[in-house]
């Protein structure tokens, strides 16, 4: 059984980012952009040692077209591109993109700053399309 990034279960900070790219055509902007990930945790280290406590974590996401494009021998069984999901009034919308980065620290700034440090790094090879801004609401005593 497949073994979930551990930044997928931690208890969550209060703090977190979701950042969705698109690249112009997984194919030709696959091997870039792994090559470039590949700085990806020495990254994560450098922008999280300004703040230890922080505890500045990333987790990253393929979607199936890049995953193709770089490996598609090895394709997870249950990779498939996202639906949209309806429960009562609540909707979780189908972003596409073919990256997903879910950035978690105490500090927004940190997040902020990590999200930048990753569009840097992926430079023309990815386009931005949804950056999102997370928080615990209410010391998580919100129940919706």
């Amino acid at each position: 059984m497949p073994v979930p990034q551990f930044d997928l279960e931690q208890e969550p900070e209060s703090e977190a980012r979701f950042l969705i790219l698109r690249t112009a055509d997984p194919r030709a902007s696959g091997p870039v952009v792994l090559r470039r990930l590949a700085e990806l945790p020495a990254t994560i280290d450098r922008v999280g040692s300004i703040d230890r406590s922080a505890h500045l974590s990333c987790a990253a996401g393929f979607g199936a077209e890049l995953w193709d494009a770089v490996s598609p021998s090895r394709r997870p069984a249950a990779l498939r591109p996202f639906q949209a999901v309806r429960a009562e009034d609540r909707e979780a919308p189908a972003t596409g993109g073919d990256l997903m980065f879910h950035v978690v620290s105490g500090r927004a700034d940190l997040n902020f700053r990590l999200a930048f440090e990753i569009t840097t790094l992926l430079g023309s090879a990815a386009q931005v399309i949804e950056d999102v801004r997370s928080m615990r609401y209410l010391d998580s005593r919100d129940l919706t």
